[in-house]
């Protein structure tokens, strides 16, 4: 199939009727109409590099390719609007493989209510994926530097096990239900949050990576209980079975996508509360009646 006719087939892929797209796919570019303040991010999925091609379809990887670039909205307590994807394809790719990739991109973007309004199309070598996700907000965005002495920090839905089934796709372990796969950018929480949390960042690098960020920011420090942090049932066991430390996995992993945020209000009902922020900068751990300083750890693109 060549270019013009897969840009067509994109074209009915993700025409969408949408209130805050007045111009879709077909033109030089969209036209948004939108109200209040624009929240805009860009993420890239690459292959050999966020996946291979051997962890299974590429529907399953467009899908979570979408929930990644959307989920930097949802920590900046965004509502998603739209999207643009810009999609490197090898000029060999199987057309039921093309296919199965924009069916992936479809699917997320319709679970987020977030219609594909553009994008580009473009020969490589390998397959490449860069989504640019436009949302909107009201006149108090959550940004990482809020946080203050006193609030709680909290985490949602659990954190380790889209690491622990990464380690095992990287080994050709696939199997029907893979965290990996599974995660979604979490505007329910981000709704519940928007109006009493201080500070926020979404858990993709890795919780301490990430939590370190937002403590940078804000100018602050937290003591994190180790025993308090959420993780999926059986990933103690799961991990003992592998000779893994579960909690450098969960601490250190990444690629879960929850929300961690700050607050003053208790927000127990909605996410898991680790610690409490502190005026001493910097990461601390409490096991039992021990406190240590740590380092954050977590990916960094251009380390080995």
């Amino acid at each position: 199939m060549d270019e013009f006719r897969r840009i067509a087939r994109l074209k009915h892929a993700f025409s969408s009727e949408s209130e805050q797209i007045r111009l879709g796919i077909g033109d030089d570019a969209a036209i948004l109409r939108l109200a209040g303040d624009v929240v805009i991010s860009t993420d890239a999925s690459n292959e050999n590099v966020h996946f291979r091609r051997s962890f299974g379809s590429l529907r399953r990887i467009g899908r979570r390719a979408f929930h990644a670039a959307a989920s930097d909205l949802a920590a900046m307590g965004a509502t998603g609007a739209c999207a643009f994807a810009s999609l490197a394809l090898p000029r060999g790719l199987a057309d039921e493989d093309f296919d199965s990739l924009i069916e992936g991109l479809r699917l997320g973007a319709r679970e987020l209510s977030m219609p594909i309004a553009g994008g580009n199309l473009a020969a490589a070598s390998e397959i490449g994926i860069t989504l640019t996700v436009v949302g909107t907000c009201g006149p108090k965005p959550l940004t990482r530097s809020g946080a203050r002495p006193g609030d709680g920090v909290y985490v949602s839905g659990t954190v380790g096990g889209a690491a622990l089934s990464l380690r095992r796709l990287l080994r050709d372990e696939p199997n029907d239900s893979m965290p990996w796969f599974e995660i979604r950018a979490r505007f329910d929480i981000a709704r519940s949050i928007a109006e009493v949390a201080t500070a926020c960042i979404d858990v993709s690098d890795g919780l301490a990576a990430d939590l370190g960020h937002l403590l940078e920011s804000s100018g602050v420090g937290t003591t994190i209980d180790v025993d308090a942090i959420p993780i999926p049932d059986g990933f103690e066991s799961a991990c003992d079975a592998e000779t893994l430390d579960w909690f450098e996995l969960a601490f250190s992993g990444g690629e879960d996508y929850e929300l961690c945020f700050t607050s003053a209000h208790d927000l127990s009902s909605i996410a898991t509360r680790i610690g409490t922020i502190e005026p001493s900068p910097g990461l601390r751990v409490r096991r039992g009646d021990s406190v240590e300083a740590v380092v954050p750890r977590g990916h960094r693109h251009f380390v080995d």
